[in-house]
């Protein structure tokens, strides 16, 4: 006599298998939705900060005095008289903070990998300029830790005596 597999099994057990099926169906459905959500997260980080960046670059580029401005503070901010440190102050200050902002959602998984590669290079090589260095000096404090310290870190032949007396 044939028996049949659903005879070795009671209905309780067959519910509960079921059940679980359904568990695990959907724990992999939600996994699935949430990894979607990332990817998604992170093409709008992606594109906001693109747009930023875009935007700064821009509104340096169609001004002949700001982008003087700009140029010369990157080079050397302390050569500039003191109205225009001051609003040298303000356009590095912005520009770190771009970058800071990107450095730090890499940080958290936020941001596309290879896309960050291209930003980090960026950010050292603009960091990388004797008038970025220099309002370093004294502004570390302002920007986090861990950002200033991978800057410091990437630029090359660096000399980190510089920023040891800053308490700021």
């Amino acid at each position: 006599k044939r028996r049949s597999i659903m005879s070795d099994f009671s209905f309780e057990q067959i519910l509960q298998l079921i059940s679980t099926l359904a568990v695990v169906a959907t724990l992999i459905y939600l996994a699935m939705q949430i990894r979607q959500s990332n990817l998604l997260q992170q093409s709008n980080i992606l594109m906001e900060s693109t747009n930023t960046f875009n935007n700064f670059a821009m509104a340096i580029a169609e001004d002949q005095k700001l982008s003087e401005l700009y140029f010369s503070a990157i080079i050397d901010i302390k050569s500039l008289d003191i109205d225009k440190q001051r609003h040298a102050v303000l356009l590095i200050t912005s520009m770190i903070r771009m970058f800071e902002n990107v450095y730090l959602q890499n940080e958290a998984n936020s941001f596309h990998s290879k896309a960050w590669e291209g930003y980090s290079q960026q950010s050292i090589q603009l960091m990388n300029n004797p008038g970025v260095l220099a309002f370093l000096e004294n502004r570390r404090s302002w920007f986090a830790a861990s950002f200033v310290e991978y800057i410091l870190n990437n630029i090359p032949q660096i000399d980190e005596s510089a920023f040891t007396h800053d308490k700021t």
